[in-house]
């Protein structure tokens, strides 16, 4: 019986050095921190999760024109996503396009030999893939007035 008294005495000298060390403020395991806000009344808080920071992928892509029957040329600006660019002849490349689908915008006019000229816009959307080319195609609607789309 008095070995049982001894390890009893023990445990409660154990337990009350830990508890009276945890109350003073020494580092406290997490479970302390648990129950220490349970018995306050107010839930712990919550460890900030670290979100990533999204950079897209960019991509290079090429914008082409076939060319037509009336031997046009087409003085156009062409905008993805903010960025924009005028093609240059037949066969253009462009660096720094974010990829997926991407909102774009064409603007400017086309000037053919045997039809009149006309001022040209279209806008739509491109699922943008490295290396892919985008053919720029364009119809005349009225007097003057033309659309063009990537495809």
């Amino acid at each position: 019986m008095s070995g049982d008294n001894k390890n009893n005495s023990l445990i409660v000298q154990i337990i009350s050095s830990v508890i009276i060390a945890l109350l003073a403020g020494a580092a406290a395991p997490w479970w302390w921190q648990e129950i220490k806000a349970f018995f306050a009344g107010k839930s712990p808080e919550p460890s900030p999760i670290p979100t990533p920071t999204y950079t897209p992928q960019k991509t290079l892509i090429n914008i082409a024109y076939r060319g037509d029957n009336f031997g046009c040329v087409l003085p156009i600006a062409i905008n993805i996503s903010g960025q924009s660019f005028y093609p240059q002849g037949n066969f253009s490349s462009i660096d720094n396009i974010d990829l997926g689908q991407q909102r774009y915008q064409i603007t400017g006019q086309i000037h053919c030999q045997t039809i009149s000229s006309c001022q040209v816009y279209g806008e739509g959307v491109i699922n943008v893939i490295p290396n892919h080319t985008y053919y720029v195609t364009w119809e005349i609607k009225s007097i003057g007035q033309c659309t063009a789309s990537l495809q």
